[in-house]
């Protein structure tokens, strides 16, 4: 998927405003502003124009225990209204006002980058299309810098028929464009496809690529073989030589693809690596996501290993959770 603007955390989001209107200081008129329903918590979030798309900061703008956060909207007081309620909890409506010096002048709503903005709506319209007149618009933005506008320029390829373009992004020599666009094709192509589909990946050097490259080309193989066709033996060896010498990587993300691909293309020793990550890893996540991994390897287990890898369920039968974390590790 695109990715978040923001990680906020665990929590049961429900409603959401703008501040647009409030009698507050200039920074919450602009604010994002999301409710935590379980933790009763209400955010505000802060945006900042990021090429086509946003990135963001966010702060606790309230809270209480219990404090059910449902709905919010600013009124025409310029107060910020509140509902909270549900599941046995009395319900209420709450009216946030500011006392304080700052201005609370109304202010101007508007944020830079509106010209990649445009350009990044004028390609999600092309989503609701498949006219391969469209395809010069598209193709340029499949290697753009900016990944929301790769992103949608890669979903309008999908709508466009397979025959104009399919031969163009096996020989595409952008790296970025050809990832993008054998990613589209995996999600619309056929078993007939794979052979070229799989060499012009191969074709690619893991090593010399950069991060979001790396997971794309990982995210590429995986869509490939478990969409169009399985690997052939020779396509796993060939798959094997390019990512194999990667593993373990220096972060978590890479770490979980890549014993995930290298896991279900049979490569071998990979089990002394992947146990030892598992049992060293930084996160209570990432040893889970491992070990979900490594129960599919089906050679290469030794007496040692395999107690070390059930002697880890003891250690994670103290990791805090949700209601669920109990039956997943089961």
């Amino acid at each position: 998927s695109f990715g978040a603007v923001v990680n906020i955390g665990p929590g049961s989001p429900t409603g959401v405003a703008f501040g647009t209107g409030a009698k507050f200081p200039a920074k919450y008129q602009k604010a994002f502003f999301i409710a935590d329903w379980s933790y009763g918590k209400l955010y505000a979030v802060h945006l900042q124009p990021d090429g086509s798309s946003y990135k963001a900061e966010f702060e606790e703008f309230l809270a209480g225990q219990p404090l059910p956060l449902t709905d919010l909207t600013v009124g025409k007081d310029g107060a910020l209204y509140i509902a909270v309620g549900g599941r046995r909890v009395q319900s209420g409506l709450y009216r946030v006002t500011y006392i304080g010096n700052e201005s609370t002048a109304p202010v101007d709503g508007k944020h830079p980058g509106q010209e990649a903005r445009n350009q990044r709506l004028a390609l999600e319209e092309l989503h609701l299309q498949n006219g391969a007149e469209a395809l010069p618009q598209i193709w340029p933005h499949l290697g753009n810098g900016d990944r929301a506008l790769r992103f949608a320029a890669r979903t309008a390829l999908e709508k466009i028929d397979l025959k104009h373009w399919a031969d163009k992004a096996f020989v595409e020599e952008n790296t970025t464009a050809r990832l993008g666009a054998l990613l589209s094709l995996a999600r619309v192509a056929g078993k007939e496809h794979q052979p070229e589909a799989v060499s012009a990946l191969n074709a690619l050097n893991y090593a010399k690529l950069d991060q979001q490259s790396r997971f794309d080309l990982l995210r590429a193989y995986t869509l490939i073989f478990t969409r169009l066709a399985p690997p052939t033996e020779v396509q796993k060896k060939a798959v094997i030589a390019q990512i194999d010498s990667a593993f373990p990587a220096d972060n978590r993300a890479s770490n979980i693809e890549l014993a995930t691909l290298l896991t279900y293309i049979g490569a071998p020793n990979l089990l002394e690596r992947g146990i030892s990550l598992m049992e060293a890893g930084a996160t209570q996540e990432e040893q889970i996501a491992l070990a979900l991994v490594l129960r599919n390897v089906d050679r290469g287990w030794t007496s040692e290993l395999q107690k070390r890898y059930f002697q880890w369920f003891t250690k994670a039968a103290a990791y805090k959770g949700g209601a669920s974390i109990t039956n997943y590790l089961a």
